[in-house]
């Protein structure tokens, strides 16, 4: 703030008191305040939507607004502007009221000298600096508070079917039906307790993820990384989990030696998401392809299936937490519903973007595009 030139709006109908207001900035501020003088409320809320101003100097006795009133009606139209009060009218209860209603400072003429001016109108924008920037934290509290609600709503309903099932499952093997149970059948309960189990953690995974993520505490370890061999390897160690639904995974490098500036285990995660749904949602004998080649600046990985394709009116759920397509999965996998939610506030994070086409029938292809090192 220091060293910038402010911008005053003095509002004051006596012009013995507007000309020594100014003199008593200039005399103290070397001219660091631009003055914009008017007269009337009337005009200066009219000003106050049309132009920016830093402060509003402010007489409480005006031809067409007397009292709180004045202070009202500056205060409705520039809510953002902090408001000194400066008038003839020595009064307490008045001074307390003004400040109830948002109004910085209340100087009464003839009891300040020119650097107490100065310093007042400095005051009271550093105050209303403070203030915009707590209203702005409290507002984003309440945002992180109702998803916190939301999620442990969401979560809440998404555990309770695993966790019934792994209940169910355990008190049949329990009970005394359960030991006359063939062994295949046995072994079938225990695969369902696991699936269930694995699926939970997986939940309470990424909520701790998402959550951190949400309140801004993604933590990036980037380095320079040879994008085309992280894929590269991220394909070898997939290509095992592909193969077991048989789905072929192909690798298409368009240009080798690609750099990026990033956090290799934070992209892994993002392929490992996007592969995962591929597989997913692909039936067997079906192809995943992953493309990586330079475009607008940058690089962009692409991993294409053939499966089933997802309607256009759900697009927009994709990167959402929580929301699921009307798409199902080949074989019965199940998802958290947060992984692609994260994968955007990864990509993100790395200045880069993330996107989705798909059709009908023709499979899908889920793509993020990162910077390149020059």
């Amino acid at each position: 703030m220091v060293g910038e030139r402010l911008r005053i709006l003095l509002v004051e109908d006596n012009p013995g008191d507007a000309r020594l207001v100014k003199e008593t900035i200039a005399e103290a501020d070397g001219g660091r305040f631009e003055i914009t003088h008017l007269v009337r409320c009337e005009e200066a809320t009219q000003r106050l939507k049309e132009e920016s101003f830093d402060v509003v100097l402010l007489d409480l006795s005006l031809p067409d607004s007397k009292g709180l009133e004045t202070v009202a009606r500056v205060n409705t139209v520039a809510p953002q502007v902090p408001i000194v009060i400066m008038t003839g009218l020595d009064d307490e209860e008045m001074a307390v009221a003004v400040a109830k209603m948002g109004a910085q400072d209340y100087l009464v003429k003839g009891h300040i000298d020119s650097r107490g001016l100065v310093r007042s109108l400095r005051y009271a924008l550093e105050r209303k600096r403070q203030e915009l920037e707590l209203a702005e934290k409290n507002t984003q509290l309440a945002k992180l508070s109702e998803l916190k609600n939301q999620f442990l709503g969401m979560a809440a309903h998404d555990l309770r079917n695993p966790l019934t099932v792994i209940i169910t499952c355990a008190g049949f093997l329990l009970e005394e039906a359960g030991a006359s149970l063939p062994d295949e059948k046995k072994l079938e309960f225990i695969e369902r307790i696991k699936a269930n189990a694995e699926f939970m953690v997986n939940l309470i995974n990424d909520l701790l993820d998402f959550t951190r993520i949400e309140a801004g505490q993604i933590e990036l370890n980037l380095e320079p990384v040879e994008l085309t061999e992280l894929v590269a390897k991220n394909i070898e160690e997939n290509r095992m989990l592909g193969a077991q639904k048989g789905i072929e995974l192909k690798l298409v490098i368009e240009d080798d030696g690609v750099r990026v500036y990033a956090d290799p285990a934070r992209i892994t995660q993002v392929l490992n998401n996007f592969l995962s749904n591929a597989f997913k949602f692909s039936a067997p004998g079906t192809k995943v392809s992953v493309r990586v080649g330079k475009e607008n600046g940058g690089v962009r990985v692409a991993v294409k299936d053939q499966g089933q394709g997802i309607p256009a009116d759900e697009m927009k759920k994709l990167f959402k937490p929580f929301q699921k397509t009307s798409v199902r999965s080949t074989a019965g996998e199940r998802s958290t519903g947060l992984g692609l939610a994260i994968c955007r506030q990864i990509i993100e994070a790395h200045k880069g973007f993330i996107g989705a086409e798909s059709e009908p029938g023709k499979g899908s292809t889920f793509y993020f595009w990162l910077p390149v090192l020059g």
